[in-house]
């Protein structure tokens, strides 16, 4: 049965049952072959998602398997449609076929994890209706139960979430935090709850931060997050994708859109802290990184992101795309740097993007060169920023042309670098160019850009 996680990450788990049922089927089915394969079917269509077309097929053979002697056809009839009832949030119905289980399994001497995962479902199914005396039960006969069944962790941080849960809705803090310190789940996202659904806690909050930030109520983002947050860590601490997830999301809200660098630099380096308890390449300690060098970058504190740099390199060495993922630390680190004028930092990590020779998604081609070449000017190096952006006009024309925003920006700081250079003449041609652009788009001239015209007509 598949109880134990969210149906979205069970694949490898379905496979296993697939293979339980067709070992079953040599001995157990061999008198009813029909049936069998009709069961085999529906199973398959279950663990594809298919839940109508295997609910159709269950349906039609449900007669048949109820009169059935055959004790291993009735276990997979009642737990796969009482899987389907389960998950399709048929909690009363599903009872009906999940209550009768615990004993098919029983009698036919099979007890796996299959049979424990009965005991959780049985129990959430319950307590979902407010029957939380038998909730409670169920939940306790899973763990006597347990004992038998060799590496059942995952299902006993299961059963402790939601005891810890029901004894909270009762009042009961001290059984509560008894459950909830029994536990070592690496992800509240794969433990069933039974209290509130993880929609409601993860995906609802989710969004409704997301909204806040959409509307620029950061503030109130930052509320919610820290709900979150003390949500997951009271039950299962913060050796999570989850809490990782949602402090990473604080992070940037904190950082990016707030400007409080200093606390954002703590929660990245939080992130970055739990990475021992994580799969490898784990996406949200790598954006982690990312903006813990975007931060230090911003305020100059090269020291920091030398000391750091080589362990973001280090972690993203082995996943697929490092190319990529390392292409994405040196720009945003440049970008950073760039936009608190921090131009010798930028002008570092921009050249390494460019050497990476990577080409993200979107206009970065296009903009980083053009940033850089505003960094080497910023810097009185325009020497570096003439072959820069002739190079990028000559390289991508058609590509400039459909951004003309982006070329009139790019035609003005050639202009200047131009002018700054000693080359006037030069410098007008695309100084008026990118006036021109300007003036087509705004009804205007660009003040600085005819600042610098009338300074080389001079």
């Amino acid at each position: 049965m598949i109880y134990l996680n969210n149906r979205k990450h069970t694949n490898r788990c379905r496979l296993l049952s697939c293979i339980i049922l067709l070992c079953l089927g040599v001995s157990a089915f061999a008198d009813t072959p029909q049936l069998f394969e009709l069961l085999l079917e529906a199973k398959n269509l279950y663990h594809s998602d298919k839940d109508c077309e295997a609910l159709s097929i269950l349906n039609k053979i449900e007669d048949e398997c109820f009169l059935s002697d055959n004790d291993t056809i009735k276990v997979v009839f009642y737990e796969t449609k009482g899987s389907i009832l389960f998950f399709q949030r048929e909690y009363r119905e599903a009872l009906k076929f999940l209550s009768e289980v615990p004993t098919l399994y029983e009698r036919i001497n099979l007890r796996d994890i299959n049979y424990l995962e009965a005991f959780l479902a049985l129990g959430v199914a319950n307590q979902k209706i407010g029957n939380t005396k038998e909730a409670e039960r169920y939940y306790r006969r899973g763990l006597l139960k347990s004992v038998l069944i060799n590496q059942p962790n995952k299902f006993r941080e299961n059963i402790y979430l939601n005891l810890g849960n029901l004894y909270l809705e009762q009042n009961d803090s001290t059984l509560a935090q008894y459950c909830f310190s029994r536990m070592n789940a690496n992800s509240l996202g794969g433990l069933v709850n039974a209290s509130l659904d993880e929609d409601e806690i993860l995906d609802d909050s989710e969004m409704q931060a997301i909204k806040m930030r959409e509307e620029g109520d950061f503030e109130s983002a930052i509320l919610v997050y820290n709900s979150i947050l003390s949500y997951i860590k009271e039950r299962i601490g913060t050796h999570n994708e989850d809490y990782i997830r949602i402090l990473y999301s604080k992070a940037i809200v904190v950082g990016f859109n707030l400007g409080r660098m200093d606390e954002g630099i703590q929660l990245c380096e939080e992130i970055i802290s739990y990475k021992e308890y994580m799969p490898t390449c784990q996406e949200d300690i790598i954006g982690a990184y990312g903006i813990l060098l975007q931060y230090l970058a911003y305020q100059g504190e090269k020291g920091k992101i030398d000391s750091i740099l080589p362990d973001a390199l280090a972690y993203v060495s082995g996943c697929s795309n490092s190319s990529e993922k390392i292409a994405l630390f040196y720009r945003i680190a440049g970008n950073g740097a760039y936009w608190n004028k921090h131009y010798d930092i930028a002008i570092t990590f921009y050249e390494k993007y460019l050497e990476t020779g990577v080409r993200e998604k979107g206009d970065s081609y296009l903009e980083i060169p053009n940033m850089l070449a505003v960094s080497y000017i910023r810097s009185n190096d325009y020497s570096k920023a003439i072959p820069l952006l002739d190079n990028l006009i000559k390289c991508y024309t058609l590509d400039i042309d459909s951004n003309l925003d982006l070329k009139s920006q790019i035609f003005h700081n050639l202009g200047r670098a131009y002018m700054l250079a000693g080359n006037k003449q030069r410098a007008l041609v695309y100084l008026t160019e990118s006036n021109d652009i300007w003036k087509s788009k705004t009804g205007q001239d660009n003040p600085k850009t005819i600042e610098y015209i009338t300074a080389c007509q001079e």
